[in-house]
């Protein structure tokens, strides 16, 4: 699974589009650097998910994860990127879709 840009994931997302038929399935998680699974380690015991303090804080990201078949394509979405990215997967599945109903 590759992980891609915002730019070069709306770009493969077409590609993958075009030449399946629109077959694709998307899935979309909510995670964090590093896991919560790994929180409970002495490791990681100065970070604390979502809460503003003397601690240091983590962020957690939407990972947005495209497949068909055997090729999968993913990307990490942070906060502030979440606008961008939905106008740029919106135009291009907008862009599929006016093309497919033409035929």
């Amino acid at each position: 699974m590759k992980l891609l840009s915002v730019d070069n994931f709306s770009e493969e997302l077409a590609r993958l589009l075009q030449r399946n038929d629109g077959n694709v399935h998307l899935s979309i998680k909510r995670a964090t650097n590093p896991p919560k699974r790994l929180l409970r380690h002495k490791k990681y015991a100065e970070y604390e998910i979502g809460h503003p303090s003397d601690a240091k804080r983590i962020e957690a990201y939407c990972l947005v994860r495209a497949s068909v078949g055997k090729d999968r394509i993913s990307v990490q979405i942070h906060q502030n990127d979440v606008f961008s990215f939905q106008k740029k997967i919106t135009t291009v599945i907008h862009d599929y879709m006016t093309r497919n109903m033409a035929k």
